[in-house]
């Protein structure tokens, strides 16, 4: 039973989140992102792509969905694959969509732009020490839901403040869009990090993130260079 002072709070993140739900199953994914033509390295070649790793736009992207993202992959199967861009905050401060008189936490930061599908629908991204029931982490101790509940239990833990974050739409690819993609060279895998997420400044990021592709590329794990 969900007390009284949070009943709005729970009911204005079930609809939107039901209807992100619903929309992931469709398979509505988005179209490639621009780039720049000019030969670059082919340094996506042959990395295995997987839920829970970061990928990181090249600099050469110019899309401005993409350009200097780092998204967190939460699903990559045959039928395609969808992920959260973590360095996109939007102008909307957590306060408006969260007050503390339903939640009984004064919150700060903002919502984030989780990426160009189903703008308006809302994917919660956590770390927590005891892992939810029935809720499979994303990697370590991170992870997501689209459940309202799910989400109204977590703000009721001593650390919600700082261990989460709130996102308005995702990032999706059609099946074998994001291998092509990563083929080309405009992605790099790079192991995710919740300290990445949850504690770094969000504007230093990509270059955190795109900094870590770069040390791979010079330990030689497995990249191509073009001629």
């Amino acid at each position: 039973m969900i007390p009284e002072p949070r009943r709005h709070l729970f009911f204005k993140l079930i609809l939107c989140l039901v209807l992100l739900s619903f929309y992931m199953q469709l398979g509505i994914l988005q179209a490639q992102p621009q780039r720049r033509e000019h030969p670059v390295r082919q340094i996506g070649q042959g990395q295995k792509i997987s839920k829970g790793v970061f990928i990181v736009a090249d600099p050469r992207i110019v899309d401005s969905n993409f350009s200097r993202t780092v998204v967190l992959l939460l699903q990559h199967e045959a039928s395609g694959s969808m992920g959260l861009i973590v360095n996109r905050p939007t102008d909307t401060p957590l306060s408006k969509l969260l007050p503390e008189s339903e939640t009984n936490i004064a919150f700060r930061g903002r919502l984030h732009n989780g990426g160009p599908v189903m703008q308006g629908t809302l994917t919660v991204l956590f770390r927590a020490i005891r892992p939810p029931k029935d809720l499979n982490p994303i990697f370590g101790q991170v992870f997501a839901s689209q459940d309202a509940r799910v989400f109204v239990e977590h703000l009721q833990s001593p650390e919600a403040k700082k261990n989460f974050r709130l996102f308005s739409g995702y990032a999706g690819w059609r099946p074998g869009q994001l291998r092509a993609e990563m083929d080309r060279g405009d992605w790099r895998i790079v192991d995710a990090d919740a300290h990445i997420i949850f504690d770094l400044p969000v504007d230093s990021i990509w270059s955190e993130v795109f900094s870590r592709s770069q040390e791979l590329v010079v330990k030689g794990l497995g990249f191509e260079f073009a001629s």
